[in-house]
């Protein structure tokens, strides 16, 4: 199944594509190897307009689809992961503002992503991942502000964002607020030091006696719960897509690796075993986009996506993680090896198995409301 793209949608599909082979896929090789030249990835990113992809049209974005969005953050996560997560953050970040934010606040955020800057959802701590009633940030109300303390860990964005949707306990429960990256008593550590999608900055935030005015408060105390839910709902439609592009890459690069590597006097693409590994990835990744879309289609409609997008999310992520290990089995020895890009992939595609909740315990979600449904 392949997306339905508009117009608009389909041309900038095909300036990612050209820009990845051109140059997106070196540059992110290199920056992965050597840990820098991170910054000049995103200032040629932010030159394409990629800062707008999830910016609506109101705001000064482009008028594209879910669909449209999707498609793009596929290909880009084709040549890289961790650009692509980056700006899938972005998804998390919009998501809160759009449902209670007003239109200057809207256009505040979404003008700094534009000029290349990124949304930073500052939901997770040390001790509360996919358990978020741990949450120890606090936000106390005095007089017509918030004053937040509190620190956030594993934030995607964290050293490169505009603006920070921030989750603290309030007199009412767990809360939303919208906080400048200026005010004064943020404070982003040092990048993490990580496995794959080394691209994508990530570190822990600390707010420390930071001070937000009331109207930053998105919706009303006590929602912050439901305000994530809301976010998460349809960021795992297009983290589904983002590993969907991964296992689509791995394909590309086993196929082409299996017709050209001989053994035993043959390719071993003429192998019964490699040939039902490179099927059984086909099929993987064509099943993952379906989800993907299907999950896009029900939020376009308005209906409840929350099943469809966590087992999409699911779906794709263990497809990344099986297409990335069979290119990797395929290459044989060489793929162990930093020099051949399987090597990038494998590292990658295992993230998508913990972001946006973790496999485990969005299964556990599906089957609760199996059951109650």
């Amino acid at each position: 199944m392949e997306y339905k793209l508009s117009e608009l949608g389909s041309d900038i599909l095909s300036d990612v594509r050209s820009f990845g082979e051109r140059d997106l896929r070196v540059k992110a090789e290199e920056a992965d190897r050597t840990r820098m030249g991170v910054e000049k990835l995103y200032d040629d990113t932010a030159r394409m307009g990629l800062g707008a992809l999830f910016v609506p049209e109101a705001n000064g974005g482009l008028d594209l689809t879910r669909q449209d969005r999707a498609a793009i953050l596929e290909e880009l996560a084709y040549w890289d992961a961790g650009v692509a997560v980056s700006y899938m953050a972005n998804c998390l970040a919009t998501a809160p503002l759009q449902m209670y934010a007003p239109k200057d606040l809207m256009d505040l955020c979404c003008g700094r992503m534009i000029n290349g800057k990124f949304g930073a959802f500052c939901l997770t701590e040390d001790q509360a991942g996919s358990d978020i009633s741990g949450i120890l940030t606090k936000a106390e109300h005095r007089g017509g502000e918030y004053v937040i303390n509190g620190t956030k860990a594993f934030v995607t964005n964290g050293s490169a964002a505009g603006f920070y949707i921030v989750f603290a306990k309030t007199d009412k429960g767990l809360s939303a607020f919208a906080a400048d990256a200026d005010a004064e008593g943020i404070a982003p550590g040092e990048d993490e030091q990580k496995l794959g999608i080394r691209n994508s900055r990530t570190c822990e935030v600390a707010f420390t006696g930071v001070k937000v005015p009331e109207d930053r408060l998105l919706g009303v105390e006590g929602e912050g719960k439901k305000i994530a839910a809301f976010a998460l709902d349809r960021a795992r439609a297009f983290c589904a897509a983002a590993a969907t592009g991964v296992a689509r890459r791995s394909l590309d690069l086993a196929a082409a690796r299996a017709e050209e590597r001989i053994q035993f006097g043959e390719p071993l693409a003429r192998l019964e075993s490699v040939r039902k590994k490179l099927d059984d990835m086909r099929m993987k990744i064509e099943d993952s986009r379906e989800a993907a879309i299907r999950a896009l289609d029900l939020i376009d409609a308005g209906e409840d996506c929350r099943a469809a997008s966590a087992s999409a999310k699911c779906l794709a992520a263990d497809t990344a993680v099986f297409c990335a290990d069979a290119a990797l089995q395929i290459y044989g020895g060489c793929g162990y090896c930093e020099e051949y890009p399987v090597e990038k992939l494998f590292r990658d595609a295992r993230i998508f198995q913990i972001i946006e909740g973790a496999n485990e315990v969005l299964r556990a979600m599906i089957g609760r409301m199996t059951e109650q449904a």
